[in-house]
Formats: C-alpha cells, sequence, structure tokens
C-alpha cells in the first residue's frame, strides 16, 4: 500500500490497489476552489476501479455549518480519519473526527474544554435522480465532499447539557454563588 499525501491542508489519501497506479495520475488532493475543500476528497481511483480503498487522514480547519452552534474551539485543526469504498451502488464513507469543543457547564456556568470523537458515515450515490431525498449525498466531479456526513456527526455529538463533572452542584438559586466552592453555603431567612 503506498501512501499518498495531498499539498497544503496536510491530508493524506492512501488507495489499497488491486493494480499498478501511476502515482502521479493518482496522486489525491482536496480541490482547492471549494468552500470547505479539506473535505472534498477525488475518488476516480475508486470509480474506475484501480482501488478497493481509500483511507482518509485530514488535517485541516474547521467551521461548523450552524453558526448558532460556535462551541468547536476557534482556530483549531479537526483530525479525520476514515475509509471510503466502491460499493457499486455508491461510495461509502465511514471514520472518526477528533475534535476540541469549548462549552460553559449547564450547571455551575465554568468555562469547559475538552477533546470530542464522533463517528461519522455517508452514502454517496453516482447520479441524482427525482425520487432521491433532498439531503441524499451525490458523487459530483469524481469527488465526494466530506464535510456534511462530518458536521452532523460533530453537531449530534455535542452535548445537551454540558457538566463540569457529573456530581456538579451548580450556582445557588437566590445569590449565584458557585455551590461547589462553597459546598456548605444557605441562607438563614426564606423567601415565600
Amino acid at each position: 500500500m503506498a501512501a499518498k499525501k495531498a499539498s497544503g491542508l496536510q491530508s493524506k489519501i492512501q488507495p489499497k490497489n488491486r493494480s499498478s497506479i501511476d502515482r502521479q495520475k493518482n496522486q489525491l488532493h482536496p480541490i482547492a476552489d471549494h468552500p470547505n475543500r479539506a473535505f472534498v476528497i477525488e475518488v476516480e481511483s475508486l470509480l474506475r476501479g484501480l482501488s478497493e480503498q481509500l483511507i482518509v487522514d485530514i488535517h485541516a480547519p474547521y467551521a461548523i455549518a450552524n453558526p448558532k452552534i460556535s462551541q468547536i474551539k476557534p482556530d483549531t485543526e479537526i483530525v479525520v480519519k476514515g475509509e471510503l469504498r466502491n460499493t457499486h451502488a455508491g461510495i461509502s464513507a465511514t471514520g472518526t473526527v477528533n475534535y476540541v469543543f469549548v462549552t460553559i457547564c449547564s450547571r455551575c456556568a465554568k468555562d469547559l474544554e475538552f477533546t470530542e470523537t464522533a463517528n461519522f458515515d455517508g452514502f454517496y450515490l453516482h447520479q441524482h435522480r427525482a425520487q432521491d431525498p433532498e439531503d441524499q449525498l451525490y458523487i459530483e466531479n469524481d469527488t465526494v465532499d466530506l464535510f456534511w456526513p462530518i458536521n452532523d456527526a460533530v453537531v449530534l455529538a455535542i452535548p445537551y447539557q454540558p457538566l463540569c463533572n457529573p456530581g456538579c452542584l451548580g450556582l445557588c438559586s437566590r445569590c449565584g454563588i458557585d455551590l461547589n466552592e462553597h459546598p456548605d453555603h444557605f441562607h438563614s431567612e426564606t423567601i415565600f
């Protein structure tokens, strides 16, 4: 198996060959003029039967598709590892994505930063048919865009109510003091 390195965005694609391939011709690069170009992968060798699978290793900046969700740490890279396979009905993509997640604890409002791993998968059809759903993925110009399956995996992995720890005591409902730092805190007068 020969490792193929894509220039610029530190993407590595490794085809598993059934026959010898011209290395220069089979060099796989992200598409330069695409907005999410690090996630657009040329799959010509899969489509032509020159490879059984492509191993994908991408290190690239990532901006989540929904600007209202800004919990992916800015100015960091995500790491995508996966494989692409030709199933003759289309291209199957599976893998994992690692990224740094920043948010606040839903109980005590402390800043949190941790690394998350999410699994992604996608299936790309060869051509568009009228009966296909709108969100179907397609092979376009011998490329597949991994951005949407990756984006879906990342968004679905974001915790609904993130906690700094499972036993977080939260904030006092009267004065807002952090009960993790002051576990014996109480108010003597009662409010009706």
